[in-house]
């Protein structure tokens, strides 16, 4: 199976969707791309030289920052919905759960 077909299958989306949704991935990269300098800047965090330092406030401010990104460009095309999903598996795969006993 070729990737297409893949997204297609595992999204549920037509051609057209599939287009526009990596669309809007690429969108939010360039986007992220463009504003990360801007905060880090005013943040003062341009200026920090221990990298630990660096990629914990990268992935602090940055990652809830892409996911914003996703959204608003998601709802500018349409596909709030598939993006609100997405970002949904994308925290509970990356943050851990507190499992009530």
């Amino acid at each position: 199976m070729n990737i297409w077909a893949y997204f297609k299958r595992k999204w549920g989306k037509n051609d057209l969707e599939v287009i526009l949704i990596l669309a809007i991935f690429a969108i939010t990269g360039f986007s992220f791309l463009a504003v990360k300098p801007v905060v880090f800047d005013f943040l003062g965090y341009n200026n920090i030289e221990a990298k630990v330092w660096r990629v914990l406030a990268y992935v602090v401010i940055m990652y809830p920052l892409y996911s914003l990104l996703l959204l608003i460009w998601g709802t500018i095309f349409g596909q709030f919905k598939f993006f609100w999903g997405f970002i949904g598996k994308m925290n509970r795969r990356l943050i851990p759960r507190i499992k009530k006993q």
